[in-house]
């Protein structure tokens, strides 16, 4: 594989973009990278009207860094966070220029949905980053489900969050961050928009709903798998919606994983050696693909890629 051609089209409009970045999904846990035992259909039908990249790797093995590295284009080093905000960093350095900053001067509405990890400061807030919208939580983690107790704190970093203001939520939180974003996609009529879609699936704890776990009765990764058909129903979700709303040929979307697979959640990254947080193979080669029908072939790319790649693109 070499160079993918770009269909000649010409576009009235910019396009729609859409980042998915999964957090600490294995190398081999979806179907179009070669994973048998977990079923990830509208997963592999997105990569198949896309370019999957064979050989791309994230800028750090945890998720902060790695994150804040997509979200600048930049190494992470230079600019001197090397581990997660929980380790004693303090988030992304504001001086940073952001992606969604950059589009907003090129007329899109942004929004981010789900898992932030870059920083709990007033001036970090996704809202002061370039998001016009934000859904989801300011911590590296949280449970699935609502819970009063923890989720109602006042100031909670992992409670869930409508722009500025705590809330609650119904059902199972890779459901919700869907139909949420879903619902931002049918209301772009008249702006092209960038939306950043982090859930944190299929990340601890791991927690699945009981009709999501029968599916997989005596299944091995049992766990995993509940919730990874959770995550690849939500992604069938939102593209049913760019479909429905004529969206869906003009946007470009990047899939991808934060980093490799981690050892407690049954991830597999079968065949490289190691997994997230070490300086193996595993722990920065992650499954990515892009696709944007109306202008790029399917296909695929051999050769070294990074998630840095997706701010110049």
């Amino acid at each position: 594989a070499g160079v993918t051609a770009f269909r000649k089209k010409n576009l009235s409009n910019p396009p729609n973009i859409i980042v998915i970045l999964i957090d600490d999904a294995g190398y081999a846990d979806f179907g179009f990278m070669g994973c048998k035992d977990l079923p990830t259909p509208n997963i592999d039908a997105l990569a198949k009207s896309g370019v999957v990249f064979t050989d791309a790797h994230v800028s750090a093995t945890v998720c902060s860094p790695s994150r804040a590295g997509l979200i600048t284009g930049k190494y992470q080093q230079r600019f001197g966070y090397e581990c997660n905000e929980s380790d004693g960093y303090t988030g992304l350095d504001t001086a940073q220029q952001a992606l969604p900053e950059l589009l907003k001067t090129k007329g899109y509405a942004t929004a981010a949905f789900g898992k932030w990890h870059l920083g709990y400061q007033p001036n970090q807030h996704p809202l002061k980053r370039g998001f016009d919208h934000y859904y989801g939580f300011l911590s590296g983690g949280r449970s699935y489900f609502y819970q009063p107790k923890a989720d109602d704190r006042p100031g909670a970093k992992n409670a869930m969050y409508l722009n500025q203001e705590q809330v609650s939520f119904d059902g199972y939180l890779t459901d919700d961050l869907a139909d949420k974003a879903s619902a931002f996609i049918r209301m772009q009529k008249d702006k092209p928009f960038f939306m950043y879609w982090a859930p944190n699936a299929v990340h601890t704890p791991l927690e699945a709903t009981q009709k999501d776990l029968k599916q997989f009765e005596n299944h091995p990764r049992q766990m995993l798998a509940a919730m990874t058909t959770a995550l690849d129903r939500a992604i069938g979700n939102m593209i049913a919606t760019l479909k429905e709303e004529g969206k869906f040929e003009n946007t470009l979307i990047f899939f991808l994983s934060d980093n490799g697979g981690a050892h407690n959640n049954q991830s597999s990254n079968f065949p490289l050696k190691g997994f997230k947080g070490n300086k193996y193979e595993a722990g920065h080669r992650i499954p990515f693909f892009v696709s944007w029908p109306a202008k790029i072939k399917a296909g695929k790319f051999s050769q070294l890629s990074s998630s840095l790649d997706i701010f110049p693109t």
